[in-house]
């Protein structure tokens, strides 16, 4: 194991300043977000910026190249960092992040150093080396500071491909429960919004012209089959109350994501003293603060979570599909912000969540439910990944100290 200084390895650039005309057109362009929530650069940027051949060239982006976050408020979002793994032919960086290219080959290997950078010690020397006045910053002088410990450069492969490997088995269970959940919202929207689920022929029902009614309640025509319900009629909520005699994975709003059933990340219980209760795998969990940011998704796991999240059951096992679909829906987010209280930050009762209303006929609903295994699937995806991100936080400072080996 031989320490080296950053500025022995790379040599540190800053990225591109840009205007707002420039954005949304033009060539790939690396942004701060892709780069703070990856540890490796994705194979597709999804930004553009309208760049000169001066500026691609200027600001290219190369395999092996490191990039870190420049500046933030908080030393949390400072110094991440990712990876890229190939060239990105006429890409360029944000001015909000720092490139840091190889200075020679063959000495530090990209799938090692990206799991390096984001490992406790590293993040903890960021830290003892930040100093904050209004904003933190990635500068050349803190660069300098930083070293890192490298074994030989064939330890260095062993140990990257196997992490990666880990990783590459968390992205793929991430795949498998997005496609899932696109295929459950789209299944939704044609037979509980378009009306076009199977009539008894097997044929779509709206489409082949199916009776319909009108509904003064709803404003709307539905199947002459179907009634109009509420969350009430079809959901019970939980709130058992927590002893704190253990320590529980915990859900809270700041780990709950926008707009996303699976919920991929937890808390911990010992990190609050009050308002814990109990939940159950599978549970329905829905943000009652400002729900405006859309968070309601699956309880991944037995554990806890915070009052200021509502947890349900559905009074009959056949709705489950249809009631977890229904409450993460666009209209059922904006209904709970029209009956909240509070301007900066409205809050919505559960009595008046409650009384948001649908059509509803318990043989699709369960149809439905029986077509997607969405609780199912999604809960052992996420429990899959907790325990392949815990090996992997695990052993990532052994193998790195030379305490494990990877044969």
């Amino acid at each position: 194991m031989k320490k080296y200084m950053l500025s022995e390895l790379y040599e540190i650039n800053s990225g591109i300043s840009t205007k707002k005309e420039q954005a949304g057109y033009g060539y790939p362009f690396l942004s701060f977000s892709i780069v703070f929530n990856n540890c490796f650069l994705p194979d597709f940027l999804p930004d553009l910026m309208n760049t000169s051949e001066q500026e691609r060239k200027r600001y290219s982006i190369l395999k092996d190249d490191v990039f870190f976050t420049r500046t933030s408020e908080t030393i949390e979002e400072l110094a991440m960092s990712s990876v890229a793994l190939r060239d990105y032919p006429m890409a360029t960086y944000s001015g909000f992040l720092k490139r840091l290219r190889p200075i020679t080959q063959g000495i530090v290997y990209g799938k090692y150093i990206a799991f390096y950078f984001r490992n406790k010690f590293f993040r903890k020397m960021v830290k003892n080396h930040t100093s904050l006045t209004l904003r933190a910053s990635f500068n050349e002088d803190f660069f300098s500071y930083l070293y890192v410990y490298l074994p030989k450069y064939e330890i260095q492969q062993k140990i990257g491909d196997f992490l990666t490997n880990l990783d590459k088995k968390i992205a793929l269970n991430n795949q498998i429960i997005a496609k899932l959940e696109e295929m459950a919202k789209t299944l939704y929207n044609y037979w509980f919004l378009q009306f076009d689920f199977p009539n008894d022929e097997g044929k779509p029902y709206a489409t082949s012209k199916g009776e319909m009614k009108y509904s003064d309640e709803l404003k709307q025509n539905i199947p002459k089959s179907f009634e109009v319900l509420t969350l009430g009629d079809i959901l019970q909520k939980n709130s058992s109350p927590f002893d704190y005699s253990s320590i529980e994975p915990t859900i809270d709003l700041s780990v709950m994501p926008s707009s996303s059933i699976a919920l991929n990340q937890l808390n911990s219980s010992k990190n609050f003293s009050t308002n814990l209760f109990r939940m159950e795998e599978g549970d329905i969990l829905f943000g009652s603060i400002r729900p405006y940011l859309k968070k309601a998704g699956i309880a991944p796991c037995n554990g806890v979570y915070v009052g200021t999240i509502y947890s349900y059951k559905t009074k009959k096992t056949n709705d489950y599909n249809f009631a977890l679909m229904t409450m993460c829906r666009d209209t059922c987010f904006n209904y709970a912000l029209q009956v909240s209280q509070g301007t900066r930050m409205p809050v919505v009762r559960n009595d008046n969540l409650m009384q948001y209303k649908f059509a509803y006929n318990a043989k699709i609903a369960k149809k439905f439910n029986e077509v997607l295994p969405i609780k199912k699937v999604i809960c052992k995806k996420l429990q899959e990944n907790q325990k392949l991100a815990e090996l992997r936080d695990y052993l990532l400072p052994m193998l790195m100290n030379g305490q494990v080996k990877v044969k």
